[in-house]
C-alpha cells in the first residue's frame, strides 16, 4: 500500500493486476503471523473486484446467438 499498491491492491499502470498476499502488508509482520490480515485483506479486495466487475458487466451489451455456439 506505499507507491506500486493502492489501497484495494490494484498495481498502478497495470489494468487488471492486484497483488493480494503478504506483499501488501505496510511494514514488518515479524511480531506475530499474519495469515488473519492477510486473508482478511484479499477478501476484502475481493468484495471490491466482483462488486466493480459486475458493474462493468451490467453496462455492456452482450449479444450472443445460441446456435453459433452449440
Amino acid at each position: 500500500m506505499g507507491t506500486l499498491c493502492d489501497l484495494e491492491g490494484r498495481v498502478r499502470g497495470q489494468r487488471g493486476l492486484y497483488v493480494l498476499d503478504g506483499a501488501l502488508t505496510p511494514g514488518t509482520t515479524g511480531a506475530c503471523n499474519p495469515s488473519t490480515t492477510i486473508a482478511a485483506v484479499a477478501e476484502r479486495a475481493m468484495d471490491h473486484i466482483t462488486a466493480t466487475a459486475t458493474a462493468t458487466a451490467i453496462d455492456i451489451d452482450i449479444d450472443i446467438d445460441i446456435d453459433t455456439i452449440i
